[in-house]
């Protein structure tokens, strides 16, 4: 009920109040509202900046982002992480600390939008080892449009959109970057995988582990 009261605050414009009474009730965590109107989620280990409401416990992020992500394999001190839709960065504030100052994680968001909420996520929590980088990921270089709906989780390149984004293939970011190996691949990029993955044909050799978000409803 109250998750519900508050969604309907925010739909009228009182976000900024919704904040306000949430660092009261979630004492662990302050929560404001930023220049962009999204809401900041500060607290002990990050802080997440994200278009919608969001209360996630660091804690209860790590244990859901291990169990979805690392069940096969879990990031290790000196890791090269390439992670193909980052949202927000909920996995760059888990993952960053485990890889260390020698590991690098590149963070890889298409929708201008989130991808402003990932960089604020990046410098707010001190992710001195994340590189934000904005491009979509199928299988050429280019440009294509990605949607911008109001579930964010949701925005795709097969979803039809208006927002032109530019547009890459991991072989050639690869190249760019320089790379060697992967030790970890996610992918999780709303049903553009199957494009991804044939965009890979070179880097998928440097890899060592993959994650790959089946989206299959798409």
């Amino acid at each position: 009920m109250l998750t519900a009261l508050a969604s309907k605050l925010d739909s009228l414009g009182f976000r900024t109040l919704i904040a306000k009474t949430a660092s009261l009730v979630y004492p662990d965590q302050s929560f404001s509202v930023d220049a962009s109107g999204n809401w900041v989620n500060k607290q002990d280990g990050c802080t997440i900046v994200s278009p919608t409401i969001h209360t996630s416990t660091y804690a209860a992020l790590r244990e859901w982002v291990l169990h979805h992500w690392a069940y096969c394999y879990t990031p290790q001190a000196g890791d090269i992480l390439v992670d193909l839709g980052t949202g927000i960065g909920e996995e760059a504030v888990i993952f960053s600390p485990m890889i260390g100052a020698s590991g690098c994680m590149y963070a890889v968001e298409a929708q201008p939008t989130i991808f402003a909420c990932l960089q604020r996520t990046v410098e707010c929590s001190g992710l001195q080892n994340v590189r934000a980088v904005h491009c979509a990921v199928a299988d050429v270089d280019g440009e294509t449009k990605i949607s911008d709906g109001p579930v964010h989780l949701a925005n795709s390149i097969l979803a039809g959109g208006s927002i032109t984004v530019p547009q890459r293939s991991l072989d050639s970011l690869v190249r760019e970057w320089g790379l060697e190996r992967i030790d970890f691949l996610r992918l999780n990029i709303e049903g553009a995988e199957r494009l991804a993955i044939q965009g890979m044909t070179d880097a998928i050799q440097k890899v060592r582990s993959v994650a790959i978000s089946c989206h299959d409803f798409c």
